[in-house]
């Protein structure tokens, strides 16, 4: 979109009814600061040209009733905090603060920010600070339309999505998803501990009739406040799983099971090796039913703050999904260059090197999502794997198709890839993409 002429004089806000004089126009600095933030960090459509207009004036007001700054478009202390905060945040790709409030961890952000552009080292907010902060989001947004950072998605990042019946999805349509998105995968929950996801069982066959490569999770529960500090015992949860889901082929994703602890470890009263222990149980459990290793749903924050980091030798046989969410809940994040340009979660030191993920789930409670009319979903990429790539990721294919494990996708490695795609029917492409992902899944070596 074109953007809306300015007036001939900078300096002076249009005295135009459209534009009524609700507050005193900000310095141009601090404008053009506003809206690099605001189109990057908030995906509004401004223009970084200072001009202190009805685009900009409305998109402040929007920004303020969404973090509870106040009414009107007012470029005050608080919303100026808010700003630098949502800038540190996208650039980080993490949601971090409490949005308006200059506190310790902002302050600490800021000057490792400061730090890094040559500004100093101290949390200070000033003008020096809001333009390399503005700097630095425009030169994000170059990198996201690059031709460089557009080509890795969908091609390479080929799109999923995750729900259970909690996220109240009415007159769902997987096949819509698949087409309008393009999604290629779809992992839904089968189980909340023992209990039944009341939604399982209608869309577990849509989602195949659909033609989507589909899996199951566990959501495996510890004892919480909530529930007078009782869990059902992990295997116990295990076996309610492979009830629900009964049988799986080599053309659905293993199970999954959802290692997460809401309001953290300490809220169970168990130790980091107990709960370690409870997931090892179900682990064992579902990989002896099945003949495969689980895939573990889980980020590198829950391993480091809720399980120290704690070595897991067998579970590094589990391919990981990962959650860390550069994209805030609200309208589904989707397109090929914000996609293509995210930066990788971060991996449990236990499972090696930080290329080894298969999936990364993005965004949390995404809405406005083509075939799901009402309710939310989790948005997801896969990390596809082809000739060049390096790592404990390719040793664990390299495993399963029964090669050397050299740690390089190299001509050996995608002659296998090739050799099994034919074996299963699918195009020989030799690139590991949620299809093959799932068929490799099952293999053994040789």
């Amino acid at each position: 979109r074109a953007p809306t002429k300015r007036p001939p004089a900078r300096a002076a806000a249009p005295t135009s009814a459209a534009v009524p004089a609700r507050t005193a126009v900000p310095a141009e600095e601090l404008v053009r600061f506003a809206q690099a933030v605001l189109s990057i960090a908030e995906r509004e459509r401004l223009v970084p040209d200072g001009w202190f207009g009805p685009h900009t004036r409305r998109a402040l007001e929007r920004f303020r009733g969404k973090y509870s700054l106040g009414a009107g478009d007012a470029l005050d202390e608080r919303t100026r905090v808010g700003l630098a905060q949502r800038a540190l945040e996208e650039l980080a790709q993490a949601s971090t603060f409490q949005i308006g409030v200059l506190d310790a961890k902002t302050r600490e952000a800021l000057a490792e920010f400061r730090s890094r552009h040559g500004l100093g080292a101290d949390g200070t907010l000033d003008a020096a600070t809001r333009a390399a902060l503005a700097s630095a989001m425009m030169k994000l947004k170059s990198a996201a339309i690059s031709p460089t950072a557009a080509s890795t998605s969908p091609a390479s990042r080929p799109l999923g999505i995750d729900t259970a019946s909690v996220a109240d999805n009415k007159n769902s349509s997987w096949t819509d998803a698949k087409t309008g998105i393009p999604i290629d995968f779809a992992i839904i929950r089968s189980n909340f501990g023992v209990a039944e996801d009341k939604m399982f069982k209608r869309d577990w066959p849509r989602m195949k009739d659909a033609g989507l490569v589909r899996g199951a999770y566990l959501f495996l529960r510890f004892p919480h406040p909530r529930y007078n500090m009782t869990a059902p015992d992990p295997v116990s949860q295990v076996n309610a799983m492979i009830r629900t889901v009964g049988a799986l082929d080599a053309s659905d994703l293993p199970p999954t099971l959802d290692v997460e602890f809401p309001g953290g470890r300490a809220a169970t009263g168990m130790t980091a090796r107990q709960i370690l222990d409870g997931v090892r149980a179900a682990w064992m459990v579902l990989k002896n039913h099945y003949g495969a290793a689980p895939i573990i749903y889980t980020s590198g924050r829950v391993w480091r703050e809720d399980l120290d980091n704690m070595a897991a030798p067998d579970l590094t046989e589990s391919p990981l999904w990962l959650a860390r969410y550069p994209y805030k809940s609200g309208p589904a994040v989707y397109d090929a260059a914000r996609v293509g340009a995210l930066h990788d979660p971060p991996v449990p030191p236990a499972w090696g090197d930080a290329t080894n993920w298969w999936i990364h789930q993005y965004q949390g409670d995404a809405v406005k999502l083509p075939g799901f009319p009402t309710g939310n979903v989790d948005m997801n990429r896969f990390n596809v794997m082809s000739v060049g790539a390096t790592g404990d990721r390719v040793r664990w294919a390299q495993r399963r198709l029964g090669v050397a494990q050299t740690g390089v996708y190299d001509g050996t490695t995608e002659a296998a890839v090739r050799a099994l795609q034919q074996r299963k029917g699918l195009t020989p492409s030799g690139v590991i993409d949620p299809r093959s992902f799932a068929y490799v899944c099952w293999e053994r070596p040789a």
